[in-house]
């Protein structure tokens, strides 16, 4: 077992490190820049957010990945953008060491730029540019098995079973330090929310089978990459 990470956690920074922004604020300022989903797009002209999606690590919430799902015109009429589907993904980049987990790529992403003695917000855009994140698009319409897989979203579960019908005490699950998905389904005065872990048939399983089906279809995005760009007000 590798526990190179959890003694990164554990080792005092370096005097440098320690003029700059402890873990705790290089941490909130990542997911707050970077992997925030509503800042994916510059304008909402031709689009407009469907689908929002951050995937964390362990019970330190490490930033792995966020995936937000838009409406598509791509050269079609205003009236047909809702026929096609684009997804824009941020995520952390496999550390030297690897990553059979995927929270290792957050934590080694965030422990990384605190050594850097980051002191500023400019100083984090700057080090994101170098991090090496994926920064990637893809359209659905034309991504095999992605169009199938949004569509059973319908089927995913969205209540345990066990919380309107009592189940025998040696039926319940002990999970713990799980890594966490957070999906949010989003249309006109109503938000659909999920945030817990990957459990068997619910919307975060969903989502992580969401990400796999797309991982051959991501290519570079064109936009800047959302830590590039502007405060700005989101719902």
């Amino acid at each position: 077992m590798r526990f190179w990470l959890a003694a990164a956690l554990l080792l005092p920074v370096s005097a440098h490190a320690q003029a700059g922004w402890d873990l705790q604020r290089v941490h909130r300022e990542v997911a707050a820049i970077a992997f925030d989903p509503a800042r994916f797009f510059e304008t909402d002209s031709e689009f407009r957010d469907l689908i929002r999606i951050r995937y964390v690590g362990d019970d330190r919430n490490w930033p792995v990945y966020s995936i937000v799902i838009r409406d598509a015109c791509n050269g079609r009429p205003a009236e047909q953008c809702s026929q096609g589907r684009i997804a824009r993904m941020v995520r952390a980049p496999v550390p030297p060491q690897g990553a059979e987990r995927p929270r290792w790529r957050g934590s080694a992403l965030v422990i990384g730029l605190t050594g850097k003695g980051i002191r500023s917000r400019s100083d984090l855009v700057n080090a994101l540019d170098g991090a090496r994140l994926d920064w990637v698009e893809a359209d659905l319409t034309t991504c095999p098995g992605a169009m199938a897989q949004l569509a059973k979203a319908r089927d995913a579960q969205w209540v345990l079973p066990e919380l309107v019908s009592p189940q025998p005490a040696d039926s319940i699950e002990l999970v713990i330090h799980a890594d966490t998905v957070r999906v949010e389904f989003r249309s006109h005065l109503r938000r659909s929310i999920y945030d817990g872990r990957i459990a068997e048939k619910s919307p975060g399983q969903w989502a992580a089978e969401l990400a796999r089906t797309l991982e051959p279809c991501w290519k570079p995005a064109s936009a800047p990459p959302p830590w590039r760009l502007p405060p700005k007000a989101v719902d």
